[in-house]
């Protein structure tokens, strides 16, 4: 195998497999602290994530992407396309940590209805963009 072949999409390829390439659209920015163990959180309240916000939703997330050559390969029949997105679940967890999560769909409702409408508007704002330039096989 070419030790210069990184990238999981020309490995498949090299090896005679379907073609596809994935993509996901990270909601926090760099600069959002990172959870200090696995399953913890980095909010708890609303105040706790009105001060977290401004480390979330980056503007610039899909810059990197080449989704142009993708879409093209894909347009063309040689490439499937996959466009992940963190949805009304997964998120919040990730902010709340497992156990504050389960709890705040009973304890913090219009906490939870806020990022959920904060993700939402992130998420479609990535599809308009992505759909400008194609349209994937598959959202999750």
């Amino acid at each position: 195998m070419d030790p210069n072949l990184t990238d999981a999409g020309q490995i498949r390829e090299r090896l005679g497999l379907d073609s596809y390439r994935v993509f996901w659209a990270n909601p926090k920015k760099q600069s959002c602290p990172e959870r200090h163990a696995e399953g913890s959180g980095l909010i708890a309240t609303m105040d706790d994530y009105l001060a977290l916000k401004s480390h979330l939703f980056p503007a610039d997330c899909l810059d990197e992407i080449p989704q142009a050559g993708w879409f093209r390969q894909h347009l063309a029949g040689d490439m499937a396309v996959w466009f992940w997105v963190e949805g009304f679940f997964w998120f919040p967890r990730t902010l709340f940590g497992i156990e504050k999560h389960l709890y705040a769909f009973y304890d913090q409702p219009e906490l939870m209805h806020t990022i959920n409408k904060d993700v939402l508007d992130f998420n479609i704002a990535l599809i308009d963009k992505v759909c400008k330039v194609g349209t994937p096989v598959l959202f999750l």
